[in-house]
């Protein structure tokens, strides 16, 4: 029994000796509850793990950064245990280190490899029976982009001209002893030159600094663990900084002759610019002061400074920039004292600001003035250049002088052409016409306005220095073979020469052509000749056929530039009680016209051809003072027949007329021709005249191209009652024989036709 109970007890106490062994061999970590309450330092964010997916990542416990506080060797002696913990779902779960991903390494975690299911947070417990220190750390696992990856990577400033060693982080801390380590300069490994780059011991020496050893330097690391091989990259940007001596911050601006130029009630910048030296990564400060007070202890929200502005970087030296914003700058703000300071742990530099208040110059609205001025002048030299023909016309109908009330002259314009040809029919069907009815002109025509008898010479010269202008119609010199016109042109230019009082006008009717013919050379030399002397003075106006028609037309408006200023007439309030003593008055002068021209001519003409051309008043006070001179003073008549339509009198003067006139047949094509029976009919009523006077042997005055002429010139010869006297005289046979007799002293024939 004994026996039994001693091999009980040995075996109970074998149990419990096995029992302690197991619990100390196998002895769960306690939880973060257990034990003391542990001091929590929360999450490190100075440094968080980033590791690439697949490759081996290393987690330090943050508390061994500082040896002072903490210190893995010091630790094993006060009986401190490291414990890793992992944070997921609000739950603080122990790291499993059975599993052989997870490796402890005296004061880090390594994880190998890492997987994007191991991203997390986790924590170091540093505790023993007395004390509890937890801290987390954030893991990134990071997916690798390809062989070149340099997201990961860290930042180095290396002095140029420097010598600098580059280390692979955490090689020291592998779990392996036996490792290889391959460097890579922008992906390439054959980078080395062995002079002034070359690896010793996995460490990348670089012997002497140049700003092309800049960029991303790649360490891979190759180990074994747990028979497998891992790896993990590092990136080490390098970056070229300045190695010169000077560290002091310099103040640029503002200097000692620098103003700045500030308006009263605007805004106003103030720009300070420093020079700040590289120094080992440390950041100046850049401020401005307002009377030795910084902005933040002012507190004034009228000033305002944003964060400097780098404007140069020139390998760590920095030129920068800061601006102090017043708005708006006030009065008082000129009396105060605007710092800008620098500093550094090398130095400090102030400069004060000079300040001007600037002069108002109104340059927008000096600008604006000139611009609009610009613009006006502008668009009136347009409109000068495209109107100028308005605009000197519109400046003489306003400003200009009537000539009628200074000179004394009867006639406006004296027109000066070629007899029998196309300028002929131009001057009378359309210059005079335009002239006279539209724009009021009084103009003299030679051959439609001399009295007949008259002599030639002095009537043209007399005319010529009546008249205002000399328009001189002009088509390949053909004006000038022309006895009448080279006299008319004579008399102008010799006017115009002696004292200007008659200024010459030319009209280009048709243009000049050359000739081989002597006799037109001859002619247009004399053309040239008589014109030389004053061609410098003398303007001409080109007639440009159907374009110059309107008389809105250049023609039209360079030709009223010319001639003399005609204002228009201002109404008056008794014009309406006098328009009918006008009326009556002109019907008066319209008489006296057509008795005097038919007194003054040896046989009247009649044209027939209509039935009721009697209708118009002039036709018929002609035929019935044609009628009445034939029967009181035996006057020839003559009719001519232009057409046959006419059967029966229309009226009885014209009856009378047919009774006691000479009848001559116009029978169209037949008659045109000079030996025509109709001219040897109508010469032989004709008066004789023999061929020595030349080939004009009879002139002739017309009705409708005459008649006020003749009144005209009957108003300015004689006076108003010897019209009246004359006219009761023209009643008996003694007036019409009187006439007679005057004009067949002046030894020249006249005829007085009219046409119905």
């Amino acid at each position: 029994m004994e026996r039994v109970i001693r091999m009980f007890v040995s075996v109970l106490l074998f149990l419990c000796l096995m029992w302690v062994v197991h619990a100390t061999l196998l002895e769960a970590p306690p939880t973060s509850q257990s034990g003391p309450q542990c001091m929590n330092w929360g999450v490190y964010e100075r440094e968080k793990v980033r590791v690439y997916e697949g490759e081996a990542g290393r987690i330090h416990c943050p508390l061994f950064s500082h040896p002072k506080l903490y210190n893995y060797a010091q630790i094993q002696s006060t009986g401190h245990t490291l414990l890793w913990y992992r944070h997921t779902h609000e739950l603080e779960e122990p790291v499993d280190l059975s599993l052989p991903t997870f490796v402890k390494h005296r004061d880090a975690l390594w994880i190998q490899p890492a997987s994007m299911q191991d991203r997390g947070e986790y924590i170091c417990i540093l505790r023993n029976m007395s004390s509890c220190v937890k801290i987390g750390v954030r893991l990134d696992v990071v997916p690798r982009m390809g062989d070149c990856d340099d997201t990961l990577h860290r930042n180095f400033s290396v002095p140029l001209q420097s010598n600098y060693t580059l280390r692979c982080p955490n090689v020291q801390h592998l779990p392996s002893k036996t490792y290889n380590v391959v460097w890579y300069h922008h992906c390439k490994s054959d980078f080395f030159d062995r002079i002034y780059r070359d690896v010793r011991n996995h460490e990348l020496m670089i012997y002497q600094m140049f700003y092309f050893y800049v960029g991303p330097y790649t360490c891979v690391v190759t180990y074994q663990s747990n028979g497998h091989t891992l790896n993990y990259t590092h990136t080490i940007t390098l970056r070229a900084v300045s190695n010169g001596e000077a560290k002091e911050p310099m103040i640029w601006n503002p200097a000692v002759n620098d103003i700045y130029t500030v308006s009263v009630g605007k805004d106003a910048k103030l720009a300070c610019r420093a020079f700040l030296p590289y120094l080992n990564d440390e950041e100046p400060q850049v401020w401005w002061s307002i009377n030795n007070k910084t902005l933040e202890e002012l507190s004034e929200p009228r000033y305002s400074s944003p964060a400097v502005r780098v404007l140069e970087d020139d390998y760590g030296d920095r030129k920068v920039e800061r601006i102090l914003n017043v708005s708006p700058f006030k009065e008082e703000d000129l009396h105060k004292e605007f710092r800008c300071s620098v500093q550094n742990s090398k130095g400090f530099d102030s400069k004060v600001a000079t300040l001007k208040e600037e002069v108002y110059i109104p340059s927008v609205e000096l600008g604006c003035g000139l611009g609009v001025t610009l613009v006006l002048a502008l668009l009136l030299f347009v409109l000068y250049r495209v109107f100028w023909l308005e605009v000197h016309l519109l400046y003489r109908s306003w400003f200009g002088t009537d000539e009628r009330d200074t000179d004394g002259k009867e006639y406006d314009v004296y027109i000066s052409y070629a007899r029998d040809t196309e300028e002929e029919e131009f001057v009378m069907a359309t210059l005079r016409r335009v002239l006279e009815a539209e724009f009021g002109y009084t103009v003299c025509i030679f051959d439609r306005d001399s009295l007949p008898g008259g002599t030639v010479t002095e009537e043209t010269l007399q005319f010529v220095s009546r008249s205002r202008r000399l328009l001189v119609i002009l088509s390949a010199c053909s004006a000038f073979r022309d006895a009448q016109a080279l006299l008319e042109v004579r008399a102008g230019v010799s006017a115009m020469l002696r004292g200007g009082s008659v200024k010459l006008v030319l009209v280009q009717f048709k243009t000049t052509h050359t000739t081989r013919d002597k006799s037109h050379k001859r002619d247009t030399h004399k053309c040239v000749k008589e014109l030389r002397r004053a061609r410098i003075a003398l303007a001409l106006v080109q007639w440009e056929g159907d374009k110059s028609t309107s008389l809105t037309s250049h023609f039209w408006k360079k030709l009223r530039l010319q001639l003399p200023v005609r204002t228009p007439p201002q109404t008056t309030k008794h014009t309406q009680d006098t328009s009918y003593t006008d009326e009556k008055q002109k019907s008066e002068n319209l008489a006296e016209s057509v008795l005097r021209c038919m007194q003054a001519s040896r046989r009247l003409v009649v044209v027939l051809s209509g039935a009721c051309v009697c209708e118009k008043s002039v036709q018929k006070l002609e035929c019935g003072l044609c009628v009445y001179l034939h029967g009181t003073c035996g006057t020839p008549l003559i009719t001519v027949r232009w057409r046959r339509g006419l059967r029966a009198p229309c009226c009885r003067e014209l009856t009378e007329l047919r009774r006691c006139a000479i009848c001559v047949h116009w029978h169209g094509a037949q008659s045109q021709h000079p030996t025509s029976r109709f001219w040897k009919r109508l010469r032989l009523a004709l008066p004789v005249r023999p061929l020595a006077l030349g080939p004009r042997l009879i002139d002739s005055t017309s009705s409708h191209s005459d008649l006020a002429a003749v009144a005209l010139r009957h108003t300015h010869t004689h006076p108003r009652a010897h019209l009246h006297t004359g006219g009761k005289r023209a009643r008996g046979c003694e007036v019409c024989a009187s006439d007679s007799k005057q004009v067949n002293s002046r030894g020249n024939s006249k005829i007085q036709s009219t046409h119905c």
